[in-house]
């Protein structure tokens, strides 16, 4: 070889070096996986004990339902059913299953599975036990065949096809769980993944399942980083060791990314806040006390200072862009009255003389970098009255949404709830039920409220239902078990080489959709 042809081959090799060099910062040379940044922490990946929100997003991934929702429009399809009847009286639903369908160690699923796991659920009594517990017979679930199942319903219940596609109604394999505990390490499911490695509080891994029955993945591998603050989530997303970054950067840190990166975003409007009153401690078993502390809670105030006026405010436990919210605590409170606010708490025994010293309880990160703020805008506005003087308190996610589960949270505490299933019943029971108020630290009593809430469950008139959806928000509203405060938008922001993010009306998205371009 001359000198001519060494030189070429040697700046043929410096520019080949320098190509897989770049390939490799851009994520090129791992194309089949996607790493994911988030603030959440999760807690474990039994569906039948999971109710905190990456934990059910893996689970929705890791586990089939018997029908999914498509993630753009929200509608119903199948699954581990192929097809499905509703009787007339919509008290039964019979399911004809897919055949051919695996468990992650290699065993056949089948309807005795499915049955398996609904009792299962249902017994177990975990934190979204009463999903299965209230609305399915489980005694009377009848098995056809090996590939068909009858499961009749307490009830009547309008969104019936809806409530089967959340992962406590997954089947489990049955050959891996037990009736008698949970099992929140080592999950096995027919999911297109598999779990393969959690590390508490650092890293969550899922590879592709390679036997998995359905469209295959388009990445091998997902790995969840997990964050304990949003500067942390937003430092690793701009030095890609993550690809995107999910729940939650800040507003502020979200625009900044993308006026001066690389960057894309797909946002849902489904998450709300709100403030959980413990209507069983003292002193907040006095109606007139919460309806005090919600009366002077200016939202429009909050919202400006908190949020820079970019999301909205929100006056139900229904979503705003529900057709059947209705603005009840606005209507009932007006916004930040501050001369209501204190007649209330005088009734409850309350003044400037005798003030309340309380503590208000948040979460510092789990659901974003803002909510220190958040819970120092709640805490003036209270003391605005001159009769409550707040202390704020805050403990890291896994032990505060335990004590929460524990019905141990004593005092005000600020929660979150996504919408898995855009649904006016999403927004209602799993509040407003007596197993909801126990789920979500409230334990709200009030046996109207129950028929209530049932009855909307099983009113097929929308008409009807839409009377009733008002009348449980009017209620919710005098009772104040909870207060709510504002309807988030949370954006997942990805590197422009990400492709497949789309957040749907559930406000999750498809892992096995996203892909490196």
């Amino acid at each position: 070889m001359n000198s001519v042809d060494n030189r070429f081959f040697v700046a043929l090799l410096i520019l080949t070096t320098l190509f897989v060099g770049s390939a490799v910062s851009f994520g090129a040379s791992d194309s089949g996986t996607i790493k994911i940044g988030t603030l959440d922490k999760g807690t474990g990946f039994d569906p039948a004990d999971v109710f905190e929100m990456l934990s059910w997003e893996i689970n929705d991934n890791i586990y089939d339902g018997l029908v999914t929702l498509n993630p753009k429009t929200g509608e119903v399809e199948p699954q581990l059913a192929k097809s499905w009847t509703i009787s007339d009286d919509r008290k039964k639903i019979t399911f004809e299953l897919r055949e051919g369908v695996k468990f992650h160690d290699g065993s056949r699923f089948t309807a005795e599975a499915v049955k398996f796991s609904l009792i299962r659920a249902a017994n177990l009594g975990g934190s979204p036990g009463f999903l299965v517990a209230d609305f399915v017979d489980t005694e009377n679930i009848e098995l056809v065949n090996q590939y068909k199942i009858e499961i009749p319903l307490k009830v009547p219940y309008a969104d019936a096809l809806n409530i089967f596609s959340i992962p406590i109604y997954s089947p489990v394999n049955p050959k891996k769980y037990s009736m008698d505990e949970f099992k929140p390490k080592n999950p096995s499911g027919t999911g297109p993944y598999k779990l393969t490695s959690w590390v508490k509080g650092s890293k969550i891994v899922l590879e592709k399942f390679e036997d998995y029955w359905g469209e295959e993945p388009k990445n091998d591998k997902i790995i969840w980083k997990l964050y304990s603050k949003g500067s942390n989530l937003k430092f690793a997303l701009q030095n890609k060791e993550v690809d995107m970054a999910w729940r939650s950067l800040s507003l502020e840190d979200v625009e900044q990314l993308l006026e001066r990166g690389n960057y894309e975003t797909s946002e849902g409007v489904g998450q709300i806040r709100f403030l959980v009153f413990n209507t069983q401690s003292k002193p907040f078993d006095n109606v007139n006390l919460r309806k005090g502390i919600a009366a002077a809670i200016n939202r429009s105030s909050l919202v400006n200072k908190v949020y820079y006026g970019l999301v909205p405010e929100l006056y139900s436990l229904l979503p705003a862009n529900l057709s059947s919210s209705v603005p009840s605590f606005k209507n009932v409170y007006g916004e930040g009255s501050l001369d209501m606010a204190k007649d209330y708490l005088k009734e409850a025994g309350y003044t400037e003389d005798s003030p309340l010293e309380m503590e208000l309880w948040y979460t510092p990160s789990h659901y974003g970098a803002l909510e220190d703020e958040l819970a120092l805008v709640l805490k003036s506005q209270l003391e605005r009255t001159g009769a409550i003087e707040v202390t704020l308190k805050s403990q890291e996610w896994a032990t505060y949404i335990g004590r929460v589960a524990e019905g141990e949270m004593q005092y005000p505490f600020l929660l979150g709830w996504g919408s898995a299933v855009f649904i006016p019943d999403w927004y209602t029971t799993n509040f407003l039920s007596k197993g909801g108020a126990k789920s979500m630290g409230s334990l709200y009593e009030n046996e109207e409220m129950y028929d209530m809430v049932k009855e909307q469950r099983q009113t097929l008139d929308s008409e009807k239902r839409a009377e009733i959806l008002a009348d449980i928000q009017q209620l919710t509203a005098e009772d104040a078990p909870y207060a709510p405060l504002v309807q988030r938008i949370s954006r997942v922001v990805q590197w422009d080489y990400i492709d497949g993010v789309d957040l749907g009306p559930g406000f999750t998205f498809r892992l096995s959709d996203i892909m490196k371009k």
